[in-house]
């Protein structure tokens, strides 16, 4: 179990040096995130990291924007979800369990190509898409495991 727990740290720490430029020692595991009834199902595993080198940047295809920014002036468009994930992190959460379950009439499953291919033949910005595809979802947090 150990060991699988490391293998995902290390995965997380290569994945955000290749999306955000940035390199980073991971601290300890906030959480584990499941996202669940929108256009698709996602499950993550959030881990609290330090910068330590590099510089931030965005990856095309992967991140529309990278900034840094006050633990009081979060933006406001963030993606569903992260929200909570990044306050549960700013806040030392460690060892949660958290289902989000998303609400949203207008949208139904859609695999990541089909996805893609919707906001490609949409002439709409990454951003604009993505704005308007969440624009009416709720979002319930259900947390399964308190943690510490």
């Amino acid at each position: 179990m150990f060991w699988g727990q490391l293998e995902a740290a290390e995965r997380e720490n290569r994945a955000l040096l290749e999306e955000t430029g940035v390199e980073v020692e991971l601290n300890g595991l906030v959480g584990v995130y499941s996202r669940l009834g929108g256009v698709r199902d996602e499950h993550a595993v959030l881990f609290r990291g330090t910068p330590t080198g590099g510089q931030l940047r965005t990856q095309y295809g992967e991140t529309i924007e990278a900034a840094y920014f006050p633990y009081g002036s979060l933006p406001e468009e963030i993606l569903i979800g992260h929200r909570r994930r990044i306050l549960d992190a700013i806040n030392n959460a460690q060892g949660l369990a958290v289902r989000q379950e998303q609400k949203n009439p207008n949208v139904r499953k859609l695999s990541r190509s089909e996805l893609y291919q919707l906001r490609d033949q949409s002439n709409l910005s990454r951003r604009q898409f993505y704005l308007q595809l969440v624009q009416d979802v709720e979002l319930d947090d259900i947390v399964e495991v308190e943690g510490q």
